[in-house]
């Protein structure tokens, strides 16, 4: 598998159709996670246009709108359609066995009115607080779908201004996540979502297009038996917003959805610390395939970096990434705990990252200390080179693949950092091409890390950086074309380590050239590479 770095972009963004990725097996652990099918409810047709409600974009429909609902609701069930028009909005409560269904040439256009939201007790960014209610809310509900061809447009332009000028003040005041906002600040409570479901069960969400939303677009919190399917996503800006956001919540499929522009595209997520762990849910099971995410400000899938409650069997596959900080990010600094476990991406492909496109990570820094004054040393989230306390705070990564990824334009192909009191544990990376990378794959405070047929073109480094690590394979590595300034593989303070069946051609740069440098290194067993002489430093392993 590999990715000509000749090749046009459109070849490159069009050949996950032509199925060119081959899938690694299935790990135990995940071969029982599967896309759930809920049903449609079943009932009576409530047309909204009965109820008084006018689609002009002008008449504040709240009250007819949720007499529809309440009316379908209360007969036991059945589809409330919106049809073609323009219905402005403020919240709407949903209810058990109601199928709310938006017909094509229809919009629910939210108010940019804040009273038209009022504030109810919810969780966000992984804290149990008061919050915005949002367009649509469901709250212990089972058997519900909201689906059509039509459109829910958040309006969120004003919210985003609100949030702007909050965090502001937020950082320069130095406040944690768990601090309310300023009493001056401009927004009082957190933003609206378009879709905030709690504690429901047997849910659909598909065929919809989701626009501007005001913070999330899909907020899925205790929820369980959730299919989102050929729903569409769009931002016209960042603004700390992401596309869906599966929180604590488990069996939750995301399948056929186009997810483009805002900060994250889908995040994953389980709780913030003390709050988190109090609450105690994991976020599970959970398959993401057949996806197409664009444009983010941060990263198109987020896993943490909010993990108290635990994320474990996670399934990313088929998926197309283009245009972004970072592809996928796995984060959750000192402080979240947690175990995060058990995540497999295969069949992906990624391309236009500006920084990494596979990045795990135990540094996050989530309250903002650093923005002002530049790396704290206080700050326990980004402090990279202290020795903490292992306590319930600690968090806990292990058994992570990456199988069949095809990487176009990016500065680093992957990045695994762990902490120096926990190692990440169990990592790997097979059937990885890189023709266009600037940079390899740098782990460091990891072990039982693989990589094996990993792909590069010339890079300006490494194509394998190893630092304080235990237990790595390196196998069928391929760099016909090495950086004649740095070797290949850069093995430092690794202890046990099997470097074989690797391809690293001929250097152009100056004769003695050293592929394989190891400092501080033992127990290294090099074999069987096809390689230029002298194949490895001359420098003896401790």
């Amino acid at each position: 598998m590999s990715v000509s770095s000749t090749a046009s972009r459109r070849g490159f963004l069009g050949a996950i159709g032509a199925g060119v990725l081959a899938p690694g097996a299935v790990t135990p652990a995940l071969a029982a996670v599967r896309p759930v099918a809920p049903a449609l409810p079943a009932g009576a047709l409530f047309d909204v246009t009965r109820f008084g409600a006018r689609g002009d974009g002008k008449t504040l429909n709240t009250a007819a709108l949720q007499k529809a609902i309440d009316a379908c609701g209360a007969a036991g069930g059945g589809t409330v359609l919106v049809p073609a028009g323009r219905f402005l909005t403020g919240a709407l409560d949903l209810r058990s066995r109601v199928h709310l269904e938006v017909a094509g040439g229809a919009t629910l256009l939210a108010s940019q009115r804040p009273d038209d939201f009022p504030v109810i007790k919810g969780r966000d960014e992984g804290v149990e607080r008061t919050l915005h209610s949002s367009l649509l809310n469901g709250l212990d509900l089972e058997q519900v779908a909201i689906t059509g061809d039509g459109v829910l447009d958040g309006q969120g332009a004003p919210w985003w201004e609100a949030y702007a000028a909050t965090w502001k003040m937020r950082v320069e005041a130095q406040l944690p996540r768990e601090a309310e906002n300023p009493a001056a600040a401009p927004l009082k409570w957190p933003r609206p979502r378009v879709i905030h479901l709690t504690r429901c069960r047997d849910v659909l969400i598909e065929g919809l297009l989701i626009n501007d939303n005001p913070f999330y677009g899909v907020h899925l919190t205790y929820c369980q038996d959730v299919l989102i399917r050929k729903v569409t996503t769009r931002q016209q800006i960042d603004a700390h917003s992401t596309g869906l956001v599966i929180d604590s919540s488990r069996r939750v499929s995301i399948v056929e959805c186009e997810i483009s522009h805002g900060g994250d595209g889908i995040g994953i997520k389980s709780g913030y610390n003390e709050d988190g762990r109090r609450v105690n849910l994991p976020a599970e099971d959970i398959v993401i395939s057949h996806c197409r995410l664009s444009h983010f400000g941060s990263s198109a899938f987020a896993i943490g970096s909010e993990t108290a409650g635990g994320i474990r069997n996670v399934l990313v596959s088929d998926c197309l990434i283009d245009q972004g900080k970072n592809g996928i990010h796995v984060r959750s600094p000192r402080g979240r705990g947690g175990v995060v476990e058990n995540l497999r991406v295969e069949n992906v492909m990624i391309d236009g990252i500006r920084e990494v496109a596979l990045r795990i990570s135990n540094f996050f820094d989530s309250v903002r200390m650093d923005v002002l004054k530049g790396p704290v040393r206080k700050n326990l989230e980004t402090a990279r080179s202290r020795l903490a306390p292992v306590d319930e705070g600690t968090p806990t990564f292990r058994n992570f693949s990456f199988c069949g990824v095809a990487v176009g334009r990016t500065q680093q192909v992957a990045t695994v950092e762990g902490l120096p009191e926990r190692y990440i544990q169990g990592v790997l990376f097979q059937d990885v091409s890189a023709a266009e990378a600037k940079g390899g794959i740098s782990c460091t405070l990891a072990a039982r890390v693989t990589i094996s047929n990993f792909g590069v073109g010339t890079l300006e480094g490494p194509a394998v950086d190893a630092r304080e690590m235990e237990a790595l394979e390196i196998h069928r590595l391929q760099a016909p074309r090495p950086f004649p300034d740095s070797p290949v593989v850069w093995l430092e303070n690794v202890s046990g380590a099997f470097v074989h069946g690797c391809d690293v051609g001929t250097p152009s740069g100056p004769p003695g050239y050293v592929w394989l440098r190891q400092d501080q290194s033992r127990r290294v067993n090099v074999a069987a590479n096809a390689v230029p002489a002298p194949a490895v430093s001359a420098e003896k392993p401790d």
